[in-house]
């Protein structure tokens, strides 16, 4: 099953990341929207 890479971002202020990717992916059982998504938010090392 292949994910096609739609967007990426990541930014980085005043001590905090915010991480975003999104992929087109297959609809599958798995993922049924046929979108695949990670987001992160935290504290980052410097």
């Amino acid at each position: 099953m292949g994910h096609e890479l739609t967007h990426r971002y990541s930014h980085v202020e005043a001590g905090l990341v915010e991480n975003v990717v999104i992929r087109r992916t297959a609809d599958t059982d798995a993922y049924p929207s046929g979108w695949k998504y990670t987001l992160h938010w935290g504290r980052c090392k410097i």
